[in-house]
């Protein structure tokens, strides 16, 4: 592969991102959608084709599915490193092809933190952009109508709302914490970390088009995590192996 091909797919990311940098918030949209493309980058490290252009499409379909926070602006390089893996070699030159370790620092930690701070760019998202709309018309101006746009938080929530978002909140925490602990040779929390990303793949279906598109891109990031952590080899403890040999 030519060395002149291989940035074009970056130079597709970094043109919107500096179009939506315009706001403080779309300069914040566009740094968390680097940070994801540079994560799944390093998570197809070491990986063949086929695993790469998976994590592609992970990438395209979460680029559509979360619209509302400039996905699709990012879709073209989504679709360009695509490409360039389906023309690539099979693995990439000078990587090692043995099973992943977790004390390496697999792909898995850092996914899994990414989609925990995602997730909860998400739902600072929901609260605080004007997702809301309302029409309102006075006496003096009688045929016209104003509309203006309010944030969840202007309007209010209802107890149910809140502790919905603090439940969400708190898979994403567990998401995130657990993908540190797994690393270190915890196998029992990767039945926490499942059942957190079932949760949250549950809350985004519920969610529909209200909170669920807002934490979708979150949601799908924890789930490919949680998916690349069980391909990876668990290291154990030297000193808890070194006690089982002498027993």
């Amino acid at each position: 592969m030519s060395t002149l091909v291989r940035p074009v797919p970056w130079l597709a990311a970094l043109v919107p991102m500096i179009a939506l940098s315009q706001t403080i918030i779309g300069l914040i949209a566009g740094v968390v959608w680097i940070a994801i493309i540079a994560s799944l980058r390093i998570a197809g490290r070491g990986r063949d084709r086929a695993a790469r252009m998976r994590l592609d499409l992970v990438l395209l379909l979460g680029c559509v599915a979360a619209f509302v926070l400039g996905g699709l602006y990012f879709a073209p390089a989504a679709a360009a490193f695509w490409l360039l893996d389906r023309s690539g070699p099979d693995r990439a030159e000078g990587v090692d092809a043995s099973p992943l370790v977790a004390s390496k620092r697999p792909p898995s930690l850092y996914l899994g933190l990414v989609s925990c701070a995602v997730g909860f760019a998400g739902i600072a998202a929901f609260l605080l952009l004007p997702t809301y709309t309302s029409a309102s018309s006075t006496s003096t101006n009688p045929g016209v109508t104003t509309m203006t746009g309010s944030s969840a938080l202007q309007i209010g929530l209802d107890p149910q709302a809140i502790v919905a978002l603090a439940l969400i909140a708190a898979l994403f925490a567990v998401v995130g914490m657990g993908s540190l602990i797994t690393t270190r040779s915890h196998r029992s929390s990767r039945a926490l970390v499942g059942s957190a990303v079932l949760g949250l793949l549950i809350a985004t279906v519920v969610g529909g088009f209200s909170i669920g598109l807002f934490i979708a891109l979150g949601a799908l990031l924890a789930f490919v995590a949680f998916t690349l952590s069980l391909g990876e080899t668990v290291s154990e403890d030297p000193s808890s192996s070194a006690t089982s040999k002498a027993g």
